[in-house]
């Protein structure tokens, strides 16, 4: 999925997707169900990223920013950081989740 400005990414672990855009803020705030997903991807050319999941999510996690920072809530397993980067297992791992912008901050937080 790529987005405009700022983006708000609720994981769910329930069928069906809801996508919904917030034109008057410029947010685009979506959720949608990973469950059934091997892999997702959020990417942002300029502004911030939320992903939030719920209890019980696993995947791989691998998030960037090009010029911002990193803020993590999760409970990473072997976690690789750095300011701009973050890798790790969250739960028992399985899907890749790859979130990544080029100018703005990422936020990874549990519902």
């Amino acid at each position: 999925m790529r987005f405009g400005r700022a983006a708000i990414v609720v994981a769910t672990l329930l069928p069906g997707c809801v996508h919904h855009r917030v034109e008057e803020t410029a947010t685009d705030r979506f959720r949608f169900d990973v469950s059934e997903r091997p892999r997702v991807e959020v990417e942002l050319d300029h502004g911030s990223i939320t992903f939030i999941v719920p209890t019980g999510f696993s995947a791989e996690l691998d998030a960037s920013t090009g010029d911002g920072r990193i803020e993590n809530d999760l409970p990473l397993i072997d976690a690789k950081v750095n300011s701009t980067r973050i890798k790790g297992t969250l739960g028992e791992g399985g899907k890749l989740v790859l979130i990544k912008t080029s100018d703005g901050r990422v936020r990874l937080r549990n519902r």
